[in-house]
């Protein structure tokens, strides 16, 4: 009959992963797949809790793991990124509401009323404008408006505040 340990070093082919299980002996059949649906939330709890106990070495293995697998990363929080901006976008109405584009890769985000500094501070950064949006869909629509690029531009142009500017140039063209 095989050990823990033989059954380990068998199912681990990566040299990292058998350092990391050889320092935790009985992980690989604790937390096997049939524990865990025995156990619904308890592996992540565990894992919470070694995290919290071992920072040092945490970090040391979340650092290991971003470095060999940086596709994995950046693919994922990408995506993540993009769709909740699409979501955010679909609450505003997905289109330039000046010109009527709708194309994701040029629209941005406009506050309506020009408090975007104070609502940034209130939200807590810029980071968090479309966790909000998400999560206030309603004050959204009254307080957001989706611009394109150009549209949006021209709204916070020095000209555009200056009066007759647009009759003049129009004059001269």
């Amino acid at each position: 009959m095989r050990t823990m340990t033989q059954k380990t070093t068998i199912l681990i082919k990566d040299e990292y992963d058998r350092e990391w299980y050889a320092t935790r002996p009985g992980y690989a059949a604790k937390h096997g797949k049939e524990w865990r649906a025995a156990h619904p939330g308890a592996a992540s709890t565990n894992a919470k809790k070694w995290r919290e106990d071992n920072p040092d070495a945490a970090s040391i293995d979340s650092k290991r793991w971003r470095e060999s697998n940086p596709d994995v990363v950046v693919r994922g929080n990408t995506f993540r990124h993009a769709h909740r901006r699409f979501l955010a976008y679909a609450v505003l109405g997905g289109r330039c509401e000046r010109c009527g584009t709708n194309d994701p890769m040029v629209l941005e985000f406009n506050h309506r009323n020009g408090d975007g500094k104070q609502h940034r501070a209130e939200i807590g950064g810029s980071g968090r404008l479309i966790s909000w949006v998400l999560n206030n869909p309603e004050e959204a629509v009254i307080r957001l408006e989706l611009l394109c690029g150009s549209c949006h531009t021209k709204e916070h142009s020095i000209f555009h505040r200056i009066e007759g500017y647009t009759e003049v140039r129009r004059k001269v063209a």
